[in-house]
């Protein structure tokens, strides 16, 4: 086996043996970058920056939150995906190394650096997906180029594979896979009959959705539980790519349209990229995306 810095053993809370991987930050970004957004061309160098710097930042911000486990970091999408050695790439490396020591911070504490694959033209409020306060620096942005005449440009992330999307479904199909979704979800036993949009965001990403049983009590749905209740295997996560969808019921079917794929917090690595592309550096990508942060370099 190859890999970076040390592998320690430790006995958990369940009485089993658990490896740990204990390395130096910069070691451990080498494994994540290219796991989370790719291997790069020289021309979009700035955009593994920015992964880099965002990569770190969040590292930063989880340590010592899984202190009772005995590890900062898990290596999965829980927090960021981490393959080690076998996945480095020169040019990530050196774009890590460009950027040693630097950390986004909002107010001299290290940000909740989210990012995600493609925002489909507007990124989301963080409370919108996973509830809780409205932080300063995850607002909702167009993800777009300003253009005096018309407003905004093409969409940074146009290029993605995610940007556009639809899917259809037999009308029984769809209600049962709702039902057995939010039986899960709500921990209750239901036969969903009925699905409806019921807000939107301003960027229209939707934000709530009601779903009334056979009997007839509704219940509202919010935020990551929307994409939750919308699941099928194809999907990265297992359930539905986005909140950015519309949704159409008509002659026994069930049609979905939407854009963009994940969260939409935060950083947009198709749009980094294409900002990149642009001519944008790592630190112009970086503040476009998470607002009002300093970049400091550490060491």
């Amino acid at each position: 086996m190859v890999y970076r810095g040390e592998i320690i053993f430790i006995r958990d809370v369940d009485n089993f043996i658990l490896p740990i991987n204990r390395l130096y930050m910069e070691d451990y970004l080498k494994g994540v970058v290219p796991a989370e957004i790719g291997k790069l061309d020289k021309k979009r160098i700035e955009a593994l920056k920015a992964q880099a710097v965002a990569a770190r930042t969040y590292a930063y911000s989880r340590l010592n939150k899984n202190y009772d486990m005995g590890y900062d970091l898990e290596s999965t999408v829980q927090d960021q995906v981490y393959r080690g050695v076998l996945v480095e790439d020169s040019l990530v490396n050196i774009a890590v190394e460009m950027t040693k020591g630097v950390v986004a911070f909002y107010r001299g504490v290290p940000i909740d650096a989210k990012y995600h694959s493609t925002c489909g033209g507007y990124t989301s409020d963080n409370e919108d997906e996973w509830g809780g306060a409205p932080l300063p620096y995850l607002r909702s942005v167009v993800d777009a180029p300003k253009n005096c005449i018309f407003g905004y440009g093409k969409p940074y992330c146009f290029q993605s594979k995610h940007f556009n999307w639809g899917y259809q479904f037999k009308k029984e199909y769809f209600y049962k896979m709702i039902s057995n979704n939010a039986s899960n979800i709500l921990k209750k036993n239901l036969n969903i009959v009925k699905f409806k949009i019921k807000k939107y965001d301003k960027h229209k990403r939707v934000v709530e959705v009601e779903i009334i049983d056979k009997s007839g009590e509704k219940f509202i749905v919010k935020g990551l539980k929307i994409r939750k209740l919308i699941t099928f295997e194809e999907h990265q996560g297992g359930f539905l790519k986005s909140r950015m969808f519309n949704f159409e019921e008509r002659d026994g079917k069930i049609f979905i349209y939407g854009k963009g794929f994940g969260h939409g917090v935060g950083m947009c690595q198709y749009g980094a990229m294409e900002m990149a592309s642009q001519g944008k550096s790592y630190k112009e990508i970086l503040k476009h995306y998470y607002r009002g942060i300093e970049l400091k370099k550490l060491y």
